[in-house]
């Protein structure tokens, strides 16, 4: 799957995207969002999101429910087919990157006690 950024141009979309792929359950809020709209150039990948977000909510509100509703009702049979695919390769959870990040970020504390001795 392309990147987000690649399909219009949207920086927001592309950092959003980078956030969703981190587990960042707001990020996949204003994405899926953002991506299910009327005008959309991507609705399969909005579509997945939704779901993805629906998944990721302890209470899902009837906005959301409705929402979801009326984007599958536009979907082709091609798009659903995308959208389950996307679904079920987007990847959520922390990249070695961040994990790599954060325990450099973490060890700072232990590295400036040990330098002040």
């Amino acid at each position: 799957m392309p990147a987000i950024h690649s399909r219009g141009g949207n920086d927001a979309a592309l950092w959003l995207e980078r956030a969703s792929r981190q587990k960042n359950i707001p990020a996949t809020s204003q994405l899926a969002h953002y991506l299910s709209r009327d005008d959309t150039p991507d609705l399969a990948t909005g579509y997945a999101l939704l779901l993805l977000y629906k998944e990721a909510t302890p209470q899902v509100t009837p906005q959301l429910k409705e929402r979801i509703t009326s984007v599958e009702a536009r979907l082709s049979p091609e798009e659903n087919t995308a959208a389950d695919v996307i679904r079920a390769t987007w990847y959520t959870g922390v990249t070695p990157l961040t994990a790599l990040a954060r325990s450099g970020v973490s060890a700072v504390p232990k590295l400036l006690t040990s330098l002040e001795h």
